[in-house]
C-alpha cells in the first residue's frame, strides 16, 4: 500500500473464518425416541453459517458400556446397538489462537440432546404344543414363537406344576418321570406373558407276542 506521503508500505492479513457462535442439533429422531436395531444421521449447524461447519459427535450413557463406539465422531451417524437413554452431544470449535506454533483452533462450543432407546415389545407369543402325551422316559421340546420375530426381550422362564410327574429344562426340555398329569409353563417377564402345556405321561404297555407267557399264582 501508498502512504499519505507516497511511501510504500506493508502490512500483514491473516484472514479466518467467522467465529462460531453456537451450534445446535437440527436433525434428530422423531420425539427424541428410537427402537433398538434402528440407525440414525443427527445433523447440525453452526452459527453464524459463515462459521466453519465441522462438528464432532459424542455420546455418552449412564447404562450402556462403551457407548461412545454407538456414534460416528464424523457423521454423526448413531446405531441403538442396545436399550437405555443416550446423550448424543455436538461440538465445534470457536476460537482461533495465535501463538508461536502458528494460529490454529483452540477450544469448543457444545451442544447435546438427550434419547431414548426402547425395546421391541412382543404382539403376542406361542408355544408349538398346547398339550403333550408322553411315556414315561420320554422326552419333548417345547419352544416359544414371538411375534414381532425380533422382539427385544425373549428370554423365558420354564417351570413345572408337578416336577415329580414331567420336568423341564432351562431350554424348554421335558423329561416325564412317571405317570400323571402337569402343566409346564413358559413366562416371558418382560413382556408379561405366560404360556402353558399340559402333558399327560403314561406306563408303556406292553406289546405282547406269540410265545410270551406269564406266570401267576392266583
Amino acid at each position: 500500500i501508498h502512504t499519505a506521503d507516497g511511501e510504500e508500505a506493508t502490512i500483514d492479513l491473516k484472514i479466518v473464518q467467522a467465529i462460531p457462535e453456537s451450534v445446535e442439533i437440527n436433525k434428530y429422531p422423531e420425539d427424541y425416541k428410537m427402537y433398538i436395531g434402528e440407525s440414525f444421521q443427527f445433523g447440525a449447524v453452526v452459527n453464524p453459517s459463515t462459521a466453519d461447519q465441522t462438528v464432532k459427535w459424542t455420546c455418552y450413557s449412564a447404562t450402556a458400556e462403551h457407548a461412545w463406539r454407538y456414534i460416528d465422531i464424523e457423521t454423526g451417524v448413531f446405531k441403538a446397538n442396545s436399550v437405555g437413554t443416550f446423550t448424543i452431544g455436538c461440538r465445534c470449535a470457536y476460537e482461533y489462537r495465535d501463538d508461536d506454533n502458528g494460529l490454529h483452533l483452540f477450544d469448543h462450543i457444545r451442544t447435546d440432546v438427550t434419547i431414548e432407546v426402547l425395546p421391541i415389545d412382543a404382539v403376542d407369543a406361542s408355544l408349538n404344543a398346547d398339550e403333550l402325551n408322553l411315556f414315561v422316559g420320554n422326552t419333548a421340546s417345547l419352544n416359544v414363537t414371538f411375534n414381532p420375530y425380533n422382539t427385544t426381550y425373549q428370554g423365558i422362564e420354564w417351570t413345572s406344576s408337578k416336577e415329580s410327574v414331567a420336568s423341564v429344562s432351562s431350554n424348554g426340555i421335558i423329561t416325564a418321570l412317571s405317570v400323571g398329569e402337569t402343566v409346564i409353563t413358559a413366562r416371558q417377564e418382560e413382556n408379561d406373558i405366560t404360556l402353558t402345556c399340559t402333558v399327560k405321561v403314561t406306563e408303556r404297555v406292553k406289546d405282547y407276542k406269540i410265545g410270551d407267557y406269564y406266570y401267576s399264582d392266583g
